[in-house]
């Protein structure tokens, strides 16, 4: 190759020096495509997103084959080859993927013109070691040895994070980043994994506001080869041609201008991998942490649920959502979920309650007709929850009388249908109003909740999203995994309907009396 000219050559020096970093990988790196063909690195719009609000400490949660990795090896290997004294760690969760990382990064270097690729020196198999400018790029697998630990890292990609081996956060993970400097470069990246000891935790210290982390989601629609064609052999017999949305596909439609190529891939793939389906395709940090093999609520029943739901269709008093205004000989229940001001939503969920069956009737589940929620204080939505409850022909209310609550009951203590306390063991009221969660009363309440899902009625994706991000720990323990209040506000009404059942309470009808079922 002729030499260059110096114009050339401060040329190409300003595009080495150039921030955007974009620029240098367009114009230097070329990667194989789907038919094998070597051909210039064009970044996907979501890979080109990722770059662009790459900080210095980075937590990425991902569809699966989204390109991250390749768009992170491309980036660090750019400052590893063009930056004097430069050290990359790029580690994966198992052997196998360590070896096809280090065949990525190689092919990367190859494709890089001569006169800016520094020449290897070839002493390990697992890592890229460029003499002359004194850098190194190491390719390592979980759990393994990293040479020279006691010198700086500065990029570090720690690719699939979440599968790393039991015990490396606090024996490999905390000590590298420990090792990187403050301008230096972190990005964790990884598919969820239920609640692993390191992304997990960490994403939800970001949204808590507690982490110097900046956390990005890639979703499964922004990776481009995400869809499948009417006609495809790889669809569904039933949805080879046009399709009629469900309700979620259409909240999904609405929300994130998908197309019916898309939803036609994602039937497929959930026909494929059932509950999994939610962890390998991210669709919401509410649903990517679901565990497999052990959520609480059966997943069948969710997934039928969450197939049905489609957005409120009317608003009522404060604007709450609502799928179904009252009725005038409707029997309602209403839980409140107290909210902390702006760090976390007060919801209220609004459910009829229907009388057991006459003869050979069909058994009729609870149904959610309403869902009034917001960032504020259970307190100051006391008129809107009062409203709400008027409405629905003075629905039987249960606020939690945990922490905020108190301050809610103290200011609709004269509504004249409100839940007393119940023992659940003995069954005796109590003179106090409200539902006292504690680790003795909320498996019940959940339990409650998880026999409803059998024949219950349900349109609200959010809260088929809240449930499916329950764990069973085994042992009688749960854990969520996500943001729980309107799971809890459902919980709360259902337990209070028990009240409307014949012969243990009658539903306050008007505004001077009580009516029972057979009214």
């Amino acid at each position: 190759m002729p030499a260059l000219t110096k114009d050339q050559l401060f040329a190409l020096a300003e595009l080495i020096n150039d921030p955007d970093e974009l620029k240098f990988i367009r114009a230097f790196i070329r990667i194989p495509n789907k038919s094998r063909q070597d051909v210039p690195f064009d970044p996907w719009p979501v890979q080109v997103r990722l770059i662009a609000n790459l900080g210095l400490r980075n937590i990425v949660v991902k569809d699966t084959q989204c390109g991250s990795t390749s768009i992170y090896t491309a980036v660090f290997l750019k400052r590893t080859a063009t930056q004097p004294n430069t050290t990359t760690i790029i580690m994966a969760h198992k052997e196998l993927i360590t070896q096809r990382l280090l065949h990525r990064a190689k092919v990367f270097y190859d494709s890089l013109p001569a006169p800016i690729r520094p020449a290897l020196d070839h002493k390990s198999a697992y890592e890229m070691r460029f003499p002359a400018i004194n850098s190194v790029m190491y390719i390592a697998t979980a759990g393994a040895a990293i040479e020279g630990r006691g010198e700086p890292i500065h990029n570090l990609l720690l690719s699939e994070a979440a599968f790393y081996p039991t015990g490396t956060r606090e024996r490999i993970i905390l000590p590298m980043i420990e090792r990187v400097p403050l301008d230096g470069c972190v990005v964790a990246e990884s598919t969820p994994s239920g609640e692993d000891e390191f992304i997990y935790p960490e994403v939800q210290r970001i949204l808590s506001g507690e982490s110097a982390f900046r956390l990005n989601v890639v979703c499964w629609w922004d990776n481009p080869d995400n869809f499948m064609l009417r006609g495809s052999e790889l669809a569904l017999r039933q949805d080879q041609g046009p399709l009629t949305y469900s309700g979620e596909e259409q909240l999904l439609v609405n929300q994130y201008n998908l197309s019916e190529n898309q939803i036609r891939w994602r039937r497929a793939k959930i026909a494929f991998m059932g509950q999994l389906f939610f962890q390998e395709h991210l669709e919401s940090l509410s649903s990517c942490f679901l565990t497999v093999d052990s959520p609480y609520y059966l997943i069948g029943p969710m997934l039928e649920i969450t197939a049905r739901c489609y957005p409120a269709p009317h608003t009522g008093p404060g604007g709450a959502l609502v799928w179904f205004a009252p009725e005038e000989r409707g029997h309602y229940v209403m839980g409140v979920d107290p909210g902390q001001g702006k760090q976390t939503e007060t919801v209220c969920s609004v459910w009829r309650v229907f009388p057991p069956p006459i003869e050979d009737e069909p058994l009729r589940g609870p149904q959610l007709v309403a869902r009034l929620s917001g960032l504020t204080e259970a307190a100051a939505m006391k008129d809107d929850i009062i409203a709400l409850g008027k409405w629905y022909n003075w629905a039987l209310i249960n606020p939690e009388a945990n922490g905020h609550g108190q301050g809610l009951i103290r200011e609709i203590k004269n509504y004249p249908n409100l839940y007393w306390r119940e023992d659940i063991v003995s069954g005796k009221k109590s003179m106090v109003i409200g539902w006292l969660t504690t680790s003795r009363t909320k498996p019940f309440m959940m339990q409650t909740l998880k026999q409803a899902m059998l024949n219950m009625e349900c349109y609200d994706a959010e809260l088929m999203r809240q449930c499916r991000g329950f764990r069973d720990l085994g042992q009688g323990k749960v854990l969520p995994t996500t943001m729980d209040d309107n799971h809890d506000a459902a919980g709360l009404a259902l337990v209070a309907a028990s009240d409307l059942k014949p012969g243990k309470h009658r539903g306050f009808k008007g505004s001077s009396g009580h009516t029972s079922w057979d009214s």
